[in-house]
């Protein structure tokens, strides 16, 4: 139909035509059954995987359920904790410690610098008082070296040594350690050495002078009395011959003659046994003064001298005594071989590049 043609039909016509359109569409489709049964297929099939899947879905679901609890806990500890701010924070922290270790460099750089400025000054300042030092405690070993060698004073250079090491010690340089260390050693050394008691050698002796008494001398036994002479025939005899034997026999009767292998001294009179015990005590007198001297050859020589008077003059078992204790005198060394102290002095020459000291001075 055309339009025209549509428009001059009724509506009520066309509302007819319509609805007995529907009804034959409805007839054919009422007719037609694969729509339906395609409909239930499809209905079963979507109820099986429904129901296959929907366990898988729901654990699905609940785990994604907990996933989202476990973002929400940790959405709220970070927005409670506020990570980024503190972790904008602890950059700005690090920002400042990173500034304030750069001051602080700058400042140690200063500070070296400053230090090394005022050990210069220092150095400058007391150089002079350094060389001054150390001529000292070379003067100080040096005396005591002096005071040991020609003197034996062994308390005068433990002195001087503890002198030089309280100088060394004022100055506080740790370069002359060292020369400390061997100035320790020297003192114990000094210290520990066996040294004769020269006081009380000299005590010994004066007491032996003091109570010295005069010794009997060892004089020869003299021999028996001749008999006297038997009277003979002779001394009847009248005439010359009889008065000559007369005189004889009187004259044997005074005088004794002996004949010795060696020579005989005189035996010395009373002048001469005091001259003897004088000359002993001369002897023990020198000998303490040799003490107080220190000199041991003359020490000794003298001391042996008393021992051969007595051996020579005076009798054993009186002088026994005396004897015993000038030879237990005689036994002592006055000048023990003494100790080496010269290394402190060479290790100070040898730290302060000085030149050796010679033989003669130490």
């Amino acid at each position: 139909m055309s339009k025209e043609t549509k428009a001059l039909v009724p509506t009520d016509e066309k509302a007819s035509q319509d609805a007995e359109q529907d009804e034959s569409q409805a007839v054919k489709t009422s007719m037609n059954p694969w729509p339906l049964l395609l409909g239930f297929l499809v209905l079963a099939i979507l109820a099986g995987v429904g129901y296959l899947v929907y366990p898988q879905v729901e654990k699905s679901l609940t785990r994604l359920d907990d996933v989202e609890a476990d973002l929400g806990r940790m959405k709220a500890q970070l927005s409670s904790s506020d990570v980024s701010d503190r972790l904008d924070s602890l950059d700005n922290r690090i920002s400042q410690l990173s500034s304030e270790m750069s001051r602080l460099d700058v400042q140690k750089r200063r500070l070296d610098t400053l230090e090394e400025a005022v050990q210069a000054s220092h150095d400058l300042v007391n150089r002079g008082q350094r060389e001054w030092v150390i001529a000292e405690v070379d003067y100080l070993i040096r005396i005591a070296n002096q005071r040991l060698r020609l003197m034996r004073d062994y308390n005068g250079a433990i002195a001087a040594l503890q002198s030089a090491d309280h100088r060394l010690h004022e100055l506080a340089d740790p370069s002359l350690m060292p020369v400390r260390e061997v100035l320790a050693d020297d003192i114990q050394t000094l210290k520990d050495f066996e040294r004769p008691d020269l006081i009380g050698i000299a005590l010994r002796l004066d007491r032996l002078i003091s109570h010295l008494r005069p010794l009997p001398l060892d004089v020869p036994a003299q021999e028996g009395a001749p008999e006297p002479a038997q009277p003979s025939a002779a001394e009847a005899e009248p005439g010359l011959k009889g008065m000559m034997k007369e005189a004889w026999g009187k004259l044997s009767e005074r005088v004794t003659v002996r004949r010795y292998e060696e020579g005989v001294a005189a035996l010395p009179d009373k002048e001469g046994e005091l001259m003897l015990n004088q000359l002993l005590r001369l002897r023990l007198e020198a000998a303490r003064v040799d003490v107080l001297r220190q000199d041991d050859h003359d020490f000794h020589q003298q001391l042996q001298s008393a021992l051969d008077m007595l051996d020579q003059y005076y009798q054993e078992e009186q002088a026994v005594e005396l004897k015993t204790e000038l030879e237990e005198l005689n036994n002592i060394n006055l000048r023990p071989e003494l100790p080496d102290i010269t290394l402190s002095l060479k290790r100070l020459q040898r730290l302060n590049n000085r030149p050796k000291a010679r033989d003669s001075d130490t």
